[in-house]
């Protein structure tokens, strides 16, 4: 396949996630909004930190306490990443990773299915 197909394909992605992401104004499930608030406190300049208890599981002992105990950190960083980037502290900006995250599914996708059978038209 040529690059240009991978760019076409990653800018069609592109669009179509950002489409669909614009109807939604704010984290879907308890996950992305822990994530979404690790990521404003990260842009904030609070660091790895809670102000809230979210679970038991860490056995806090007093607000704040550190964050991340139970999940990963990554996506928080990735949100916290797009909100630096942009500036804003909007649940869009720490979309913003994610969204090209996403659209790079549909050329790797394609550069996977093309080591396979190089038939282009495939």
């Amino acid at each position: 396949m040529k690059r240009q197909d991978y760019l076409i394909l990653f800018f069609a992605a592109l669009v179509f996630t950002s489409a669909v992401a614009f109807f939604q104004h704010s984290p879907g499930y308890m996950d992305a909004d822990y994530y979404y608030a690790g990521g404003l406190r990260l842009a904030g300049g609070h660091g790895f930190t809670e102000t809230y208890l979210w679970n038991y599981l860490d056995d806090p002992q007093e607000l704040p306490h550190p964050s991340h105990g139970y999940w990963f950190p990554l996506a928080s960083l990735l949100a916290a990443g797009g909100m630096a980037l942009t500036g804003s502290q909007t649940f869009v900006a720490a979309r913003l990773a994610f969204l090209l995250l996403t659209a790079l599914t549909a050329p790797l996708t394609a550069a996977l299915a093309y080591s396979f059978n190089p038939n282009r038209s495939l």
